[in-house]
């Protein structure tokens, strides 16, 4: 893995020194430019009134961050465990779901007749299209989590990397480490399938006319309804007021979502709405 070549590259004995001055020992970390500096690259102008700090002090800081990063990974190792076994699931449903609705597709049309053959091929290429787009999404999210767990990944550098007592050795190799790992608890903390393994809009609406067999498509979705924010109030109670985009499929039913800014959880009201 990349891990795995980074960690076998870094040399943890390396002492660095000025690219610019010869002999020079980094001394000193640019906040402003996120670069080590000699005492000579200090004194250069282009560091006016940058935030420079004392690479000891830029070195514990860091190792601190990855420090605080590697405890809440491990502290969340049933979290992954849980994602990855519904991101599995979600890949498995993939390949079921898009499955039937190959059948539904396949059967609807050849009720329709051989007038209906070219219009079959373009809708099963839109099917597997959706199918490998969403499945590749699902599968690429998956190997993510899974390299939280991998002894070659992201964890064993980081902790491999807190071996490293150079100071300037290491905050020139910790600056992407402390990214990764703050993205990887990101990802934790906001997770949601990055593709819908349902299928459930791929099914077609063979009550047509023959006449309309050239705008024979699968069934359209909804699109999200438009909040009106000049006619809508909110105080003790809330008037909301919407409107369906001009393109839009009929909907019957509108579900709202929201949250509260204090924390306290989720909740959810449905609101009737006509086509």
């Amino acid at each position: 893995s990349t891990f795995s070549l980074l960690l076998s590259s870094l040399s943890f004995s390396q002492v660095l020194s000025c690219p610019e001055h010869d002999q020079e020992r980094l001394q000193f970390f640019c906040r402003s430019c996120q670069r080590l500096l000699c005492p000579l690259c200090k004194l250069r102008r282009a560091h006016t009134g940058h935030k420079v700090t004392p690479v000891a002090t830029a070195y514990q800081a860091l190792k601190d961050k990855i420090s605080k990063g590697i405890s809440y990974v491990l502290a969340n190792q049933e979290t992954v465990q849980s994602q990855i076994t519904q991101l599995e699931t979600a890949v498995t449903q993939i390949e079921v779901n898009s499955g039937a609705a190959r059948e539904q597709l396949c059967q609807s049309v050849r009720e329709l007749g051989a007038a209906l053959a070219n219009r079959q091929d373009a809708l099963l290429q839109a099917l597997e299209v959706a199918r490998g787009g969403r499945a590749e999404a699902l599968t690429t999210q998956l190997a993510e989590r899974r390299a939280l767990l991998d002894n070659a990944g992201l964890l064993a550098f980081s902790q491999e990397l807190l071996k490293e007592t150079d100071q300037a050795c290491f905050i020139q190799a910790a600056r992407l480490t402390h990214n990764r790992l703050v993205r990887a608890i990101e990802s934790l903390q906001c997770f949601s399938l990055s593709a819908d393994p349902s299928f459930r809009h791929f099914q077609l609406d063979v009550s047509r006319e023959l006449k309309l067999l050239n705008g024979l498509d699968f069934i359209r979705a909804p699109l999200a309804p438009v909040i009106d924010t000049q006619r809508t109030l909110a105080y003790d109670q809330l008037y909301l007021c919407w409107r369906l985009p001009q393109d839009s499929a009929p909907a019957w039913h509108f579900t709202v979502e929201y949250r509260c800014r204090e924390g306290r959880a989720r909740a959810a009201g449905g609101l009737g709405g006509g086509a």
